[in-house]
């Protein structure tokens, strides 16, 4: 059932290489599965090769012990643009490395424990026919840049496949050719992954049609960390627990009066923030609105329904804005002597104070919201502080111009590494009184002058140079513009790879910091254009987002859109239920709403799933309705009913069937994209019918239709630890924003090959969704998972295990 093909080794050369890195003791490994893999310590190279032009990093990845400038003479003679001279260009520097790694002073050492990649064979097919291949999943396996992969071909290999085709896909969705054309092994066969992200290394057959290669048969896939990505991660997931931390079971009066003082200052605070920036007003254009206006109504909207309600998701919501906004005015502060001396001097004092003002209502906002917390939330941002600790400590050790700034604020007594090990030692000790202050989470991000210089980047240097680099630094504040977007690309591609590493609020603005790009209907080319801004974020991996989008935005004139690239996705592979199946929680949730669907069609309601069966104008009245913070105004109503003409926007509407009446009680609002992918950008369900539970029973029928039609991915967007995001780790699963890149360009690649070729088991391409009725009346096998749930249980498979590297869940390689 199973056969190797392929051993990858990572090494380290006994000259001329540097020891393991610190993070990782000698000795340590990571496992995947007891007895099956294993993967010795990460291995270090010099370093990091400096940032280089895109066609020589696949060169450079695949000979790292070939000199840089040997390697560019090497592609300058044979000229390396035809087949013939790449394979020429192969040939010699394949004996250029050959050298170097069999010279006695370069001999690398063979860890004890290799990484084997296995081939196994599918319920119903084998490995070579067709079926589906459940690929290894290595997890992080080194640093970007500075490991080596050493991969040595088993002899099995080609016995089954004579010219087999060695390919890798990198992060930013390239795939690289690694073996030559006539595809024969031979030693050494390197890697040096340049940039941080999750890679997949293929065998696939070496049969081509118009171009197209033959079907894959191993995929095992693996990821490189960077000090950059791990900080920004440690940070965000800080953010996200310390942000959601209060539950609503502890209203203080501390925490009432704040929230009103706070409610009080801001007004004064915006009033004399407008008159500093009289004179910077025009010049900054939308940006004002952008980055001032639209906090100040959100924290307007959610102060209110914390005062009226205590509700919860607004006194998160509220910790975000204020946490923002602060930033943003403190950068503004930074440019309050010029912004004086345009107006003369006038302004400037005022507005200053009233910033100190403001910061000081909410630094008490957030104490008494931390105060209010339960030990378990206290306990959880505790743990946070910890694992923040020990990134934040590697990269402080980095030796670029970011890492020796930030080691400089880092390091020592009054640093921020002594704020936030007092703030983690007295959440440990129970004391209420300890508090994560706004100042120090700011300074985490760089602090305001990181943020003005991120919007210094934006004008100058654009989309071209530098896109494609290791980032230097977490990213607060980044700027698409909107050609760059339409014009799309490898370039576009490397940079949603960069800022998957490294940005921090996962909103990337259209346009500049001058002047943000706004989706438009005043003409039926705006529309257009509009509508294919959005189609072009889906397909690079972002999700959306409007502000601004009613009466303040004048009507049918225009609103900012934001592309969305959070650093958690909820995603549901709709070719894998077992890994779906996979969680506790979601087979519990699946089991509710079969049960929900059973009790309501014997007391006579039935369940029907319909796409786009009434205009648009019904369901984005009905999502307004039942919807309090929706942002589907008047302009985005526009496009979406322009999308709608063209099947580019599909309401999934559940219908509730009871005798002859029946009404629509959910609906979502999707896009189809890539050919195998939707994505869900907003959704509501009605809260008279919530016994019934309909947002699940739609997102289980849903994405079963989506299924059976040949769909691949099902993308909910962005989630994170707030109430109203807790339904999508029910119904999809959780992964990383880099995870889930991954994903999307799989899914890409398999859309690239249709209809011609069979890949991974995908022999068509998916059956179109026509408007009108999907499914008449709803039965459990219409729900996603349901009957290879059901058929598991009267066959059950072996247990379903956690990987060990990365937390997550998998389903064992043995489950089909």
């Amino acid at each position: 059932s199973s056969l190797s093909l392929v051993r990858v080794h990572q090494l380290r050369s006994a000259c001329g290489l540097a020891p393991p890195c610190s993070a990782m003791a000698d000795g340590a490994s990571f496992s995947a599965r007891a007895g099956a893999l294993a993967l010795a310590t990460a291995l270090d190279a010099p370093g990091a090769p400096p940032f280089v032009p895109r066609p020589l990093q696949r060169w450079q990845c695949q000979f790292p012990l070939v000199d840089a400038d040997v390697l560019a003479a090497v592609l300058d003679g044979t000229g390396a643009s035809t087949a013939e001279q790449e394979e020429e260009a192969f040939g010699t520097l394949h004996a250029l490395q050959a050298e170097a790694f069999e010279s006695p002073e370069d001999a690398p050492t063979t860890p004890a424990a290799p990484c084997v990649l296995t081939l196994r064979r599918a319920a119903g097919g084998s490995a070579v026919d067709g079926g589906v291949l459940l690929p290894e999943d290595l997890g992080t396996v080194g640093e970007a840049g500075e490991t080596i992969l050493h991969i040595e071909p088993d002899l099995a290999l080609s016995e089954l496949l004579p010219a087999p085709r060695l390919l890798l896909a990198t992060p930013c969705g390239d795939v690289w050719t690694l073996l030559p054309a006539s595809g024969t092994p031979s030693e050494p066969l390197l890697l040096r992954p340049p940039s941080c992200g999750w890679y997949r290394l293929y065998v696939e057959e070496a049969k081509a049609v118009s171009g197209v290669g033959g079907a894959v048969v191993a995929d095992v896939r693996f990821h490189l960390s960077s000090a950059v990505g791990d900080y920004v991660g440690a940070l965000g997931d800080l953010y996200d627990v310390l942000a959601w931390s209060w539950d609503g079971t502890n209203w203080t009066e501390q925490l009432a009066d704040a929230s009103l003082n706070l409610l009080v200052d801001m007004s004064t605070f915006m009033e004399s923030l407008q008159a500093m920036m009289g004179f910077a007003g025009p010049m900054m254009g939308a940006s004002t609105d952008a980055m001032l206006q639209q906090p100040k109504r959100v924290l307007e909207h959610q102060l209110a329904r914390v005062i009226d309600r205590q509700d919860p998701q607004a006194v998160g919501m509220t910790h975000g804005a204020i946490r923002d906004l602060l930033q943003q005015t403190s950068m503004l502060g930074n440019l309050a002597p010029m912004l004086g001396a345009l107006g003369g001097g006038s302004g400037l004092v005022d507005g200053t104070s009233a910033i100190r003002q403001f910061a000081a209502a909410a630094e008490a906002f957030e104490a008494a919201r931390q105060a209010a917390c339960t030990a378990d939330a206290r306990s959880a941002v505790e743990g946070a502080l910890r694992r923040l600790v020990l990134a934040a400590d590697r990269y402080a050790q980095l030796s670029t111009p970011a890492g020796v700034e930030f080691g400089s604020k880092w390091r020592g007594e009054a640093g921020l590494r002594g704020d936030l090990q007092r703030a983690a030692q007295g959440l440990a000790a129970g004391d209420v009184g300890t508090t994560l202050q706004l100042r120090v989470l700011s300074d985490l991000q760089g602090g305001s002058a990181s943020l003005l210089a991120d919007v210094m980047g934006s004008l100058s240097s654009g989309l071209g140079a530098g896109a494609s680099c290791a980032p230097a630094k977490p990213e607060g504040l980044s700027f698409l513009s909107w050609d760059s977007l339409a014009l799309g690309g490898a370039d576009l591609r490397a940079r949603v790879a960069r800022w998957s590493e490294c940005l921090v609020s996962g909103a990337v603005v259209l346009g500049s910091p001058m002047q943000p790009a706004s989706l438009s209907v005043k003409t039926e080319l705006d529309t257009q254009r509009s509508a294919a801004a959005i189609l072009q974020m889906l397909r690079f991996g972002f999700g959306y987002v409007v502000q601004g989008d009613g009466a303040a935005s004048g009507g049918y004139g225009g609103c900012i859109v934001a592309a969305m690239l959070d650093r958690t996705r909820a995603a549901l592979p709709l070719r894998s239920p077992a890994l779906f199946l996979a969680d506790r929680r979601r087979r519990a949730r699946l089991r509710d709403v079969t049960r929900v669907v059973r009790s309501q069609a014997r007391q006579g309601r039935r369940f029907s799933l319909r796409v786009n069966s009434v205009d648009v104008d019904v369901t984005l009245e009905l999502l307004r309705q039942h919807h309090e913070d929706n942002w589907a105004g008047p302009v985005l109503g526009e496009v979406w009913r322009h999308m709608a003409a063209s099947s580019e926007l599909m309401v999934f509407e559940l219908w509730s069937v009871e005798g002859d009446s029946e009404q629509i009680i959910a609906a979502d609002f999707c896009h189809p994209h890539s050919s195998l992918g939707f994505y869900v950008a907003t959704r509501f369900f009605d809260r008279s019918f919530k016994t019934c539970m309909p947002g699940f029973i739609l997102a289980f029928a849903a994405a079963g239709a989506l299924a059976r039609h040949g769909y691949e991915l099902w993308d909910l967007g962005g989630t994170n630890s707030s109430p109203m995001m807790q339904y999508k780790s029910q119904v999809a699963i959780e992964m990383k924003n880099g995870v889930f890149l991954d994903h999307l360009h799989e899914m890409q690649r398999h859309a690239s090959t249709l209809p011609s070729q069979k890949l991974g088991g995908l022999a068509e391409p998916p059956r179109q969704i026509v408007a009108g009725t999907i499914v008449a009346e709803l039965s459990e096998d219409d729900l996603f998972g349901a009957a290879f749930w059901r058929e598991g249980q009267a066959n059950p498979e072996p247990r379903i295990a956690p990987s060990a590297k990365n937390g997550r869940t998998r389903a064992r390689a043995d489950v089909p």
